[in-house]
């Protein structure tokens, strides 16, 4: 059985986007003239985009993957806890909090029932199909401790422990890269002079092929243990 998500095979897919333009942009940076070396960096700054996007993209759809397994095979909710059934829910939870017309309220609290009454009822597994969008809305710039969150809405507390473990003496190495990437796209997505080489392009790709191989590994493990096998 392969131990890859499917989340992990699309990420390996798109990763090799990122690593044409680092090959690419190596050889422009062999050419002599500023105007290969300029466009050799500009590759690199694209690539850097790129790759903070694919790192979004991966985490998010893991747990795209996971919630819909929950829901098709009728897993228990109790291992996710009660932190997955208020964000579920907090788009029409925030409405009521925010309403001082009684009426009004009224209305969104039926909407509330109507919506997210098996959510929130005495079956002890997810029975509906679950809506992902409240979870996913709040992601952006995947920062460690925005990934950290993420995975712990759904109820995987333990991410950043069972991760340092894997990656032993250099988790930190590679968890700090993770935030460089997302400093650096951020800086660029924003027109700051971030000049970004071939060669740091290339250090952020195995940082990060490493990083998103040992998440995979443990989410998948633990996505297991709470009746949710997503491996292929």
């Amino acid at each position: 059985m392969s131990s890859y998500s499917p989340a992990y095979s699309k990420f390996c897919e798109s990763l090799n986007e990122v690593v044409l333009l680092q090959k690419n942009a190596k050889k422009l940076s062999a050419k002599l003239g500023t105007s290969s070396y300029d466009l050799s960096v500009a590759m690199c700054r694209s690539g850097v985009l790129l790759l903070c996007a694919h790192i979004e993209a991966f985490f998010e759809d893991c747990v795209i993957e996971i919630l819909q397994k929950a829901s098709a095979q009728k897993v228990a909710k109790a291992p996710f806890g009660k932190h997955l059934l208020v964000q579920l829910s907090s788009d029409l939870l925030k409405v009521i909090a925010d309403t001082d017309d009684i009426e009004k309220k009224a209305q969104h609290i039926e909407t509330f029932f109507k919506r997210d009454a098996m959510l929130w009822g005495a079956n002890t597994q997810f029975v509906d199909p679950i809506s992902y969008e409240n979870i996913i809305s709040i992601f952006s710039n995947p920062k460690f401790k925005k990934i950290r969150q993420l995975l712990g809405i759904i109820g995987f507390k333990n991410f950043e422990g069972q991760l340092r473990k894997n990656l032993k003496s250099q988790s930190d190495v590679h968890i700090q890269m993770i935030d460089i990437i997302v400093v650096k796209r951020n800086a660029i997505a924003h027109g700051e002079a971030a000049s970004i080489t071939y060669l740091d392009l290339e250090q952020m790709i195995n940082h990060t092929r490493v990083f998103c191989n040992q998440s995979n590994r443990i989410i998948c493990q633990w996505a297991k243990i709470v009746g949710c096998q997503i491996r292929n």
